[in-house]
């Protein structure tokens, strides 16, 4: 939060909360497959409470975020003012227009990193949900 506050002081536009990956990619193995209940659908919403009442700039919150109603949560009860998305779009890319036209199932990605596999291997990135049982 401290960091927050230096940055915000020295005029970021937004900070993006996020654990991003303490491992190299090479090494990096499949963990954290998709929770069904959305209490436990946040990663970072704990940490979001503290940096919201510590900094005014906006704050963008990621991290196993799956469902729409739980993406609209945030940002309704004001832990979040944007959302950011990145396995659910790499499984969906059009999940944001499914949502905007009524759709608001909880997105496909099931969170087993599957994607990460063939961009490794210079094969681009997509999602490859089989992966995950058959490991790295």
């Amino acid at each position: 939060v401290q960091v927050a506050g230096l940055l915000e002081a020295a005029g970021i536009d937004a900070i993006e909360l996020s654990g991003g990956m303490s491992l190299p990619v090479s090494k990096y193995f499949f963990s954290r497959v998709s929770k069904t209940d959305s209490k436990e659908e946040v990663y970072y919403r704990d940490s979001a409470k503290l940096y919201k009442a510590k900094i005014s700039v906006p704050l963008i919150l990621v991290g196993g975020i799956r469902s729409y109603e739980v993406a609209s949560e945030l940002v309704e009860k004001e832990l979040a003012d944007y959302i950011s998305l990145c396995r659910p779009l790499i499984r969906e890319p059009d999940l944001i227009k499914r949502w905007q036209d009524g759709d608001i199932k909880k997105a496909k990605c099931i969170s087993c990193n599957g994607c990460f596999k063939p961009a490794r291997a210079g094969k681009g990135l997509y999602c490859n949900p089989m992966v995950w049982r058959s490991g790295l």
